[in-house]
């Protein structure tokens, strides 16, 4: 059944829903519904990708926006239940499926991952599902060995077994479990087996029947099939130019990191489930939401699958989301029963920080505190270089660079050479590269967040290198002699 509702306008008129809208819960002052039309104000924007929006006030509907293309071929227009994919909205729907396992009984967050997946290294320490959840655990990104194996997520066509696979290849963590909160999607993506081979039903099942079917979400599925077609879903773009628009989707069938298909009123259906739940949810709802703690007890902003942020004493609950050009955003002020959403299918919109400033125009009283920074699915955190002294070499500094470098975790090898006073690395598939100094033996690899880290031993020849970006630490790729 086809739904659309163009949103250019103030929503004035009830809608369906679990109980009648209360006239104090529609009611909005002027200012808030000119806070929200400022944030998305552009001349061009309905030539170009857009967005639909919707906020919602004790579970009723009070602004909601739809503008720009969902089809720029067709010139097809972004309407209110156009489907758009979530990014890493999704992950807390995939800590509500592990929540409902734990009040099943069929795991305990506190379980080793080895448990359920014991494809996985032995790490020397163990690695539990509530540190995955909270991004705790030390895990490396999959997508970050998948870029420098030359296979990035917009060209490749990755699958869970991927995953799996990649992840069993890692002998060692970014840190010890539970010292360092550190974003890294291969968590969730492994929180999705888990959650299969608990329940004994495929990810998709379980999450259909215990999550979105008794709430009525019915536009909402996880991208399980890339070549299956999906009705009413906006395609993605991202910008190459001045009016340059090029198709960014990625064919992929990775799920419980990303992977899911929503509209925003579906996802305005998940958080008033998430704000009043009900006695039967009421367990796993406030599991998912309580913040979490390093292992000396400090605590962190990251709950399950959900960042809880506040402002002037204010709770808000929100995430934010990416995947390929699809930008989205979600969120609540539990206590003022405010919700927000917003999906848009254009790269260039950074949803993490107009949502929150959507959230915050309706925090009345105005706060005295500035909108709190929500950090954003595309740039969670960056590589942090060794420090040290600037170094310039020559062509006779690097010589001692030159050879072949080989990843046991990762499944490329690298020929460094010499070119003038330029050390080259040169992948397997020929794509060479000129490295940039940083410090001694410290280079930046161009056109990415990547260090490389050169090892010498106690003779001070080079053995290796160990490379290093935003969520993977110390990839290492030892020196093949001969």
């Amino acid at each position: 059944m086809t739904r659309a509702l163009a949103g250019l306008a103030v929503l004035t008129l009830s809608v369906a829903g679990p109980r009648p809208a209360s006239v104090a819960a529609q009611t909005i002052s002027a200012a808030q519904v000119q806070a929200v039309d400022r944030l998305f104000e552009d001349p061009d924007r309905d030539e170009a990708p857009g967005c639909t929006i919707e906020v919602r006030r004790d579970g009723q509907p009070v602004i909601g926006r739809s503008f720009g293309l969902a089809n720029l071929e067709w010139r097809m227009p972004v309407r209110r239940f156009t489907l758009f994919e979530v990014g890493s909205v999704a992950k807390q729907f995939t800590a509500a499926a592990v929540a409902v396992l734990a009040v099943q009984g069929k795991l305990s967050l506190d379980d080793d991952v080895h448990r359920f997946l014991p494809e996985l290294p032995d790490y020397g320490t163990p690695v539990t599902l509530r540190q995955m959840l909270t991004h705790t655990s030390g895990l490396r990104d999959w997508t970050d060995i998948e870029e420098m194996n030359n296979r990035p997520r917009a060209l490749h066509v990755h699958s869970q077994a991927d995953v799996l696979r990649i992840m069993s290849r890692q002998k060692t963590l970014n840190f010890r479990p539970g010292t360092e909160f550190l974003y890294s999607n291969s968590n969730y993506n492994l929180l999705a087996m888990v959650v299969e081979r608990a329940s004994g039903m495929s990810f998709a099942d379980f999450t259909t029947k215990t999550l979105f079917e008794p709430l009525n979400m019915s536009d909402t599925q996880w991208r399980t099939d890339a070549s299956a077609v999906v009705e009413q879903r906006a395609e993605a773009y991202a910008r190459k130019g001045e009016g340059d628009w090029r198709k960014d989707m990625w064919a992929e069938t990775v799920v419980g990191a990303g992977g899911l298909i929503s509209s925003v009123p579906d996802l305005m259906l998940w958080n008033e489930a998430l704000t009043d739940p009900g006695p039967a949810n009421a367990a796993w709802v406030a599991m998912i939401q309580q913040p979490g703690r390093l292992a000396d007890g400090r605590a962190i902003t990251y709950a399950l699958g959900l960042f809880v942020l506040s402002v002037d004493g204010t709770a808000i609950v929100a995430h934010s989301g990416a995947a390929g050009g699809y930008r989205a955003f979600l969120g609540r002020i539990p206590s003022r029963k405010i919700s927000a959403g917003i999906l848009c299918n254009g790269s260039g919109f950074d949803t993490a920080t107009l949502g929150m400033k959507v959230l915050h125009a309706f925090i009345d009283p105005p706060p005295t505190e500035p909108t709190p920074a929500l950090p954003s699915d595309v740039a969670v955190f960056s590589a942090k270089a060794p420090s040290g002294p600037p170094w310039t070499p020559v062509a006779r500094d690097l010589a001692g660079f030159a050879g072949a470098y080989a990843g046991a975790e990762a499944e490329t090898v690298f020929r460094a050479t010499v070119r003038g006073d330029k050390l080259v690395l040169t992948d397997d598939q020929g794509n060479a590269a000129e490295l940039t100094p940083l410090s001694q033996d410290v280079f930046q690899y161009p056109g990415s967040s990547w260090v490389m880290t050169f090892t010498r031993n106690g003779a001070g020849e080079i053995t290796g290198f160990g490379a290093s970006t935003a969520r993977t630490r110390n990839l290492r790729f030892e020196r093949v002699r001969g």
